[in-house]
């Protein structure tokens, strides 16, 4: 047992072999499956909003865990520890955005990626937002309301990417959905977070750091950071507050 492990082998405290534990549970409950493989950690922590503080002990956590299973050393774990700035490849820089948007053909399926697209980096959604949002979710005032993270009902306006959305649903009966969810796969079914994550895989981007990108952009545009934390719905405003400590972190490189 991994409890065993760190008890008997790694000689850790009591409180530390609950925390490490804990937090490969919690990682599994939001897989829905054994953790195994280190793809299975980037699906998980670019999915959280997490403080400096909790990716260090979940990356740390993860070490020990992949050290226990031997699935991964300690010196080939890829992950960095992160202080008190966001991670730059957390961001999608902005010629790989380009790229990514002239891929996009205007065909049905380059209509619907595109709009999947824009949700994420121009509305903040996260992929479980994205395959949940209902066609009764859209207003007739150009906003969306739907449920975020903790069940909160949110309203959202859609002016940045109401061609995408218009284009979207002009087209949306071509793939003869036989759900209510606005995004359907090539079977009319709610397209899956799988689907998602392999859309855009072949950019090498993870689908959260659409989010995080949105974050950095609104804080460097001098948007009030009340603001960013209601449109990404962070609880917490230290979580707003990472984005401009890359802003910090970029000053002391210049001065």
């Amino acid at each position: 047992m991994f409890k065993d492990y760190l008890k008997y082998n790694k000689q850790l405290s009591e409180n530390t072999v609950k925390i490490y534990s804990d937090t490969i549970k919690g990682i599994e409950s939001f897989l829905n499956r054994r953790l195994d493989c280190v793809e299975d950690v980037y699906e998980y922590l670019n999915s959280k909003e997490l403080s400096p503080y909790s990716y260090n002990q979940k990356i740390a956590s993860l070490k020990m865990y992949f050290e226990y299973i031997g699935a991964v050393g300690m010196e080939t774990f890829k992950f960095k520890h992160i202080e008190n700035n966001m991670d730059q490849e957390k961001f999608v820089k902005p010629e790989v955005i380009q790229t990514v948007i002239k891929s996009f053909n205007r065909n049905k399926e380059g209509i619907k990626k595109r709009l999947i697209f824009n949700l994420m980096l121009r509305l903040g959604l996260r992929v479980s937002e994205v395959i949940n949002l209902k066609l009764s979710n859209i207003n007739d005032d150009n906003s969306i309301t739907f449920t975020r993270k903790g069940g909160k009902k949110h309203t959202l306006p859609v002016e940045v990417i109401l061609k995408d959305l218009d284009d979207y649903l002009k087209i949306r009966y071509e793939f003869e959905p036989k759900t209510d969810n606005l995004i359907v796969n090539r079977f009319g079914k709610s397209i899956t977070r799988q689907a998602i994550w392999k859309m855009f895989k072949k950019y090498n981007i993870h689908p959260h750091q659409l989010r995080h990108t949105l974050g950095k952009r609104l804080v460097d545009d001098n948007v009030n950071l009340r603001v960013v934390q209601k449109i990404l719905n962070h609880k917490n405003i230290s979580t707003t507050q990472i984005y401009t400590h890359v802003d910090n972190e970029a000053i002391k490189g210049v001065l």
